[in-house]
């Protein structure tokens, strides 16, 4: 255990170490003596009587910090300091994910993830910011405890009407490495059944051009959804093209936003829910076409406290093509908290 937690820290020593920097340490705003009292930032509860556990006291008082910190860099780009637009409230993301496998020998593999929506009215006019540790280079059934963690900051611009996103910015691993990336996002729906194209070119500084395309076509059926996923993807570093062919099976009981059932929604968006995944992975060269493995993994997701903490829990098998298709179990455990707004009674 302690190999594997220090195998952690040298995999993520980046993310342990930018983080606090940028969210955690008090930030001055310019023309004002203190952010931390401006009336647009979030007061701290009155007393710790407001709070219901200790669990609700630290989680207030990380959320008002984060929230404080991003106010205060907001104003900075105020032109006005006196007439700064009122900001919203931010949203922050974390949690903490760990695969057990039993593939001749006992390996397990942990993966920190977190996610920042930043709210920057000051800044919208110029560009907007993203903060997150997201792969979306890879194919969507990717684990993502497979790889290495990254830090993806940068600045993002949307075309709402055209439905195109751009992002530019530097993705942090061993060392930081520039990125660009283009998306075409569109949403086509026949009756009850809604479409999803997915086109993805993408230029990293290391590896050089790729792209990704995917298609996903999904239906409600009351709570019940049932979903099929078709993507491929091809880098100048890749043999060929890599593919994936998945088939998702779900229930939800209750989602996060309730409001949500309109979009594709991932597990992440699940509250409470139960869903069934199989997945085939392989590709294709010009030397040959294989499939390389097969998994079926269920998703079982439950809040753990309140509306902000949530259990993920994920057995699944593994057939692979390079292991003589025996079978590898392997179970997933995640915990997911949410920095959305102060706890309410």
């Amino acid at each position: 255990m302690r190999n594997a937690l220090r195998n952690v820290f040298n995999k993520n020593k980046m993310l342990v170490i930018l983080l606090p920097i940028f969210f955690l340490i008090p930030i001055k705003c310019p023309g004002q003596e203190d952010c931390l009292t401006s009336t647009n930032a979030p007061q701290s509860p009155v007393s710790e009587k407001n709070t219901t556990s200790i669990l609700d006291s630290i989680h207030d008082r990380i959320f008002l910090r984060l929230q404080r910190n991003i106010n205060s860099f907001d104003h900075f780009f105020a032109k006005y300091p006196a007439d700064a637009m009122e900001i919203p409230i931010s949203r922050f993301r974390m949690g903490l994910y760990f695969v057990t496998e039993d593939d001749e020998d006992l390996e397990t593999r942990f993966e920190p993830k977190f996610e920042v929506n930043l709210k920057l009215p000051n800044l919208k006019d110029r560009w907007s910011i993203f903060v997150d540790s997201l792969r979306d280079n890879e194919l969507p059934g990717v684990d993502p405890t497979e790889s290495e963690t990254v830090l993806n900051a940068g600045f993002r611009h949307v075309y709402d009407k055209i439905n195109i996103h751009t992002d530019l910015g530097l993705r942090w691993r061993n060392e930081p490495v520039g990125i660009a990336r283009v998306d075409w996002r569109p949403k086509y729906s026949i009756g009850k059944l809604t479409m999803y194209p997915r086109q993805r070119v993408f230029y990293e500084t290391q590896e050089g051009f790729g792209e990704v395309t995917a298609f996903t076509a999904n239906r409600w059926l009351g709570k019940n959804f049932i979903r099929s996923v078709s993507a491929a993807k091809w880098t100048e570093h890749t043999d060929g093209v890599e593919w994936e062919q998945s088939a998702i099976l779900g229930h939800v009981h209750r989602l996060i936003e309730e409001d949500k059932t309109s979009d594709l929604i991932s597990d992440e968006d699940v509250a409470r829910g139960l869903s069934l995944r199989y997945s085939m992975f392989g590709h294709n060269s010009t030397e040959e076409r294989r499939i390389d493995r097969h998994r079926l993994t269920l998703i079982y997701r439950h809040p753990m406290f309140r509306k902000w903490i949530f259990l993920q829990i994920a057995p699944g098998i593994e057939y692979r093509n390079n292991n003589e298709w025996k079978c590898v179990p392997s179970i997933q455990i995640g915990f997911d908290t949410l920095f959305w707004e102060v706890t309410r009674q």
